[in-house]
Formats: structure tokens, sequence, C-alpha cells
């Protein structure tokens, strides 16, 4: 059996680090696989029609300003 994966209980396992947020988790029986979906926050602008530029696409209305 693979060093790496744990039979401590039903069923074999291991960890594996992602780096992302885990979604969802599903099984597809006709392959017997699990598959999952993940999620990570990517930056990016986003041009309005009135040329105003939203920054992560965020509205610039919506910056919160800081006093320094």
């Amino acid at each position: 059996m693979p060093a790496e994966f744990m039979f401590d209980g039903n069923w074999g396992h291991r960890k594996v680090a992602l780096g992302e947020h885990v979604q969802s988790l599903a099984y597809f029986p006709p392959m017997n696989v699990y598959v999952i979906s993940t999620s990570k926050r990517q930056p990016f602008d986003l041009a309005e029609e009135d040329g105003n530029i939203a920054k992560d696409g965020i509205p610039p209305f919506f910056y919160s300003a800081s006093a320094s």
C-alpha cells in the first residue's frame, strides 16, 4: 500500500494542499472518480460604461478612504 495514504477508517485517504477554496465535491460513478470544484480570488480591473475603472470588480465609489 502507498505510504502517503492513511487507512485508519473505512476509507483510504491522504491530504493534498490545493491552495484554493473547495466549493464542492461530487462522485462520478461511470468513471469511479471524485471531482472537486475550487475557487480562488483573482485581481482584475473592470471598465464601467462611464469610463471609470473598478479595481477588483468593485466600483470606485465603494472604495474606503484612509486618512494619513
